[in-house]
């Protein structure tokens, strides 16, 4: 796991339960605007699938 972007800057022994919570959130909210992108991605290849070549 990747502890330290999200809980490394406190000291292990001043960790509490609210600190692990904090990561999973964290978590969460990342998971959420991955599936909003993913759910947009078909979408943007169909209209750039619309936009005509330029060149010879």
């Amino acid at each position: 796991m990747h502890l330290n972007p999200r809980i490394g800057h406190y000291r292990p022994e001043r960790l509490q339960v609210a600190h692990p919570s904090e990561i999973f959130e964290a978590i969460t909210e990342a998971n959420v605007e991955i599936v909003e992108g993913n759910a947009v991605r078909p979408k943007a290849f169909e209209d750039l699938a619309q936009i005509p070549p330029e060149g010879p």
